[in-house]
């Protein structure tokens, strides 16, 4: 077992002797960990770190490629939509027109066609 090192008051002790006692300190915490094996322990994590930080680097860059990619997708396909909104409200304007006046039978069939 380690000896404990007396403790003397602040004023007692100059500023080498103060240094002394971190060194001794030090050097007891190190003997400690490595006899609980704990300095390898704390060496393999310590390695992990780097490894753990390149793995979250990777889903980090693949989120934002597939959000890119998601965001160009909506992008493109906005054109698309805008016109399908309003092929659906030229229809809505049409069905409309017809209830309230309805129309010859060549003109509804042409209407039923394009609603399909």
């Amino acid at each position: 077992m380690m000896m404990q090192p007396q403790i003397k008051p602040a004023d007692e002790h100059s500023a080498g002797d103060i240094i002394a006692r971190i060194g001794s300190l030090t050097r007891m915490l190190r003997d400690s960990l490595r006899e609980l094996g704990l300095d390898q322990a704390i060496a393999e994590a310590a390695e992990a770190i780097p490894d753990a930080r390149d793995r979250l680097d990777y889903v980090v860059q693949m989120t934002a490629q597939a959000a890119e990619r998601a965001l160009n997708s909506v992008e493109a396909s906005q054109p698309h939509q805008d016109a399908m909104e309003k092929g659906a409200k030229d229809l809505t304007k049409r069905w409309d027109e017809w209830f309230e006046n309805p129309i010859e039978l060549s003109d509804a069939r042409e209407l039923v066609t394009d609603t399909r």
